[in-house]
């Protein structure tokens, strides 16, 4: 063999031999395998990039709806409240222009209760039961659908009465408002019962089974016998008492009350209540009142079956009334200043007792007189005039009146300026009514 040829082996042989070292060491192969892992790693990053700049694109699109719907909302909304709040504020113009027509100086704090939620429930009742008192018949013919729109106007469907047209839920006291200031549209003198017949007349059967259905929701709390409205946090008291049971009254549906209240529950409240010569507004009130009394003695002569007042605690009651009167007119409790409100609660507290009285006729009078502003009068002198405070005057001289203790041309004098007041009272609601 060839030298050439043995050589040419030995060489191979010796390639074979040191090809897995030549393998191992070729940088062209380590360079290949770091590209490769590069472009993987690339390939990796750039769908990661994808990925992440596909959930961006969705989250920028979701959040760009949503902010156009809350846009939209919110422009809507602010559309709807500034409508509203142009409609309101012309209201209250026209509103304002006609309290000059009726000589009303200061329509802002007249009610007390917000001009911006118009006018409340009570404030109608005063007016129409003045407007009835004041002889003024001529009104309820001319503006019967409007007077019966208004008081419309305070009906919550499947609910009942609210204290004022901005208010969701109903209570004891806007449905007693209600009921007394449907009265004055049917009764010449507010005296009467209302009766269910004339009510369902007036507001629809539905209206009032709603009120009697919102009674018995009212007094459906284990903790305290009735509230004025259960969504609240609420307790039991004189007034809400004498609202509801004179509401049944006025409906001929008194006993109904013992459907609501545990009778012997009702006679253990209104003694708690007693302190043998007059009433607090609540158990743990703590101040006995005038009003609270009153309120009280109306109770007791609706529902005369639990009237547990002796003879002596009577005269003891007249004891407590008198030594509220301030020299011309009574207060709520002794340490008090007179006013209109509870001079008017006085005089009937006295009546449902049947005691008389021995004070300064006169004095009266001129404490009544003394309390006029504008065309109305305030609940003492220097206040403004309320709708309540005029009726409470009006009703006193009638009282004094009926007695011979006040010449009837000085209440003559002041019917038609009264009449004027109470009908720029309902002004803001009803535009006939001037």
């Amino acid at each position: 063999m060839p030298i050439v040829n043995i050589v040419i082996m030995v060489l191979g042989f010796i390639l074979l031999a040191f090809m897995p070292i030549i393998y191992i060491f070729n940088p062209f192969k380590w360079r290949f395998i770091k590209r490769s892992r590069e472009d993987e790693a690339l390939n990796k990053s750039i769908e990661l990039y994808n990925k992440a700049t596909k959930e961006s694109i969705e989250l920028y699109n979701k959040a760009t709806k949503e902010s156009v719907e809350l846009y939209n909302k919110a422009t809507k909304e602010s559309v709807e409240l500034y409508s509203k709040g142009r409609e309101t504020l012309s209201r209250f113009v026209d509103y304002v222009e006609k309290m000059e027509d009726f000589g009303n100086i200061d329509p802002f704090t007249r009610y007390n209760y917000g001009w911006i939620a118009g006018v409340p429930i009570f404030t109608v009742y005063s007016a129409l039961e003045g407007l009835r008192l004041v002889e003024e018949g001529n009104f309820f013919e001319k503006n019967e659908q409007d007077i019966d729109a208004c008081i419309f106007s305070y009906f919550r469907e499947k609910k009942g009465f609210c204290l004022s047209r901005m208010e969701e839920f109903p209570s004891i006291h806007a449905s007693y408002c209600a009921l007394n200031a449907t009265k004055s549209v049917v009764d010449k003198r507010c005296e009467q019962r209302l009766t269910y017949k004339n009510a369902v007349d007036k507001l629809t059967p539905r209206r009032v089974d709603t009120v009697l259905s919102f009674l018995h929701e009212c007094g459906g709390n284990p903790s305290q016998l009735i509230v004025d409205n259960p969504h609240e946090k609420e307790i039991t008291t004189i007034n809400v008492l004498h609202n509801t049971s004179r509401l049944l009254w006025n409906l001929d549906r008194e006993e109904e009350l013992f459907k609501i209240i545990e009778k012997d529950r009702l006679i253990k409240f209104l003694k708690d209540c007693f302190s043998g010569y007059g009433f607090t507004g609540a158990p743990n009130d703590g101040r006995v009142s005038v009003e609270a009394t009153y309120f009280a003695l109306r109770i007791l002569e609706i529902l005369p079956q639990i009237n547990f007042i002796k003879s002596t605690e009577r005269t003891e009651i007249a004891t407590f009334l008198h030594s509220c009167w301030q020299g011309d007119g009574f207060s709520s409790d002794p340490e008090r200043a007179a006013t209109l409100n509870h001079t008017f609660f006085t005089l009937l507290s006295y009546g449902l007792i049947d005691k008389g009285m021995s004070l300064d006729w006169s004095k009266m009078l001129e404490f009544v007189q003394s309390c006029k502003s504008g065309l109305g009068f305030g609940s003492r002198q220097g206040l403004e005039a309320t709708g309540h405070a005029t009726r409470c005057a009006v009703q006193i001289l009638d009282y004094l009146k009926s007695r011979n203790l006040v010449d009837e041309s000085l209440i003559s004098e002041r019917k038609e300026e009264m009449a004027r007041f109470f009908k720029g009272s309902l002004a803001y609601f009803e535009p006939g009514s001037s």
